[in-house]
């Protein structure tokens, strides 16, 4: 994802936290701050992270489908598919400032 969407500068949006859960099979800790903007999707990883993972801009028109599933203790989670490259998991309150932008359907039962 890094060629197609690396960010240059962090667009003005909504900041949150803790909302990313995986990107890809690689489970995030609080890894990634993830901004809602009307640019796109950006995900800046913490400082330490960055050398091995640039920040990226997913414009809205890459997340071309979004599944909906559950955690074992019953709490939704959002995977958005990239541009055929990969998905991002996201959480509740995240995905409540995210559908707003996207052009997909309501979420796929997973």
């Amino acid at each position: 994802m890094a060629d197609r969407y690396r960010a240059t500068l962090r667009p003005a949006g909504k900041t949150m936290r803790n909302q990313i859960q995986r990107i890809g099979e690689a489970r995030e800790s609080g890894v990634t701050t993830l901004v809602v903007a009307a640019s796109g999707l950006y995900l800046r990883p913490l400082l330490a992270f960055r050398f091995a993972h640039p920040p990226l801009l997913i414009p809205w028109e890459s997340i071309t489908r979004v599944d909906l599933g559950q955690s074992f203790w019953g709490r939704p989670y959002y995977d958005l598919a990239v541009g055929g490259l990969s998905t991002i998991r996201v959480g509740e309150k995240a995905y409540k400032e995210i559908v707003r932008y996207l052009g997909v359907a309501t979420p796929v039962a997973a």
